[in-house]
């Protein structure tokens, strides 16, 4: 019998902004990468704050695609701020189910 994931899915999104450090760590990048992608001219390209959208697509299902909220906002959004937030609170995987 072949392999069955009952639509399991998973993907790897890479995020090449840097809008969210902090202005002397990406001084110190721009400083290494002199010509690539942290370089004081690309710098402004990886700064975008926009949502992050993908599409998920399969030959006989209709797209779908999901948005990512994005934050430069350490206070709420790191990963300390958002487990802090999470602590202690029941988790319902199924809730957009009911």
């Amino acid at each position: 019998m072949g392999d069955c994931y009952h639509g399991l899915a998973r993907g790897f999104i890479r995020v090449k902004s840097v809008a969210g450090r902090d202005a002397r760590e990406r001084d110190l990048l721009s400083q290494i990468d002199v010509i690539g992608a942290m370089s004081r001219n690309a710098l402004a390209v990886h700064s975008n704050t926009d949502d992050i959208v993908v599409e998920a697509s399969s030959d006989g299902f209709p797209s779908v695609q999901v948005t990512i909220p994005v934050s430069t906002d350490p206070s709420t959004a790191s990963v300390l701020a958002v487990a802090e937030a999470s602590a202690a609170k029941p988790v319902d995987f199924f809730a957009a189910d009911k």
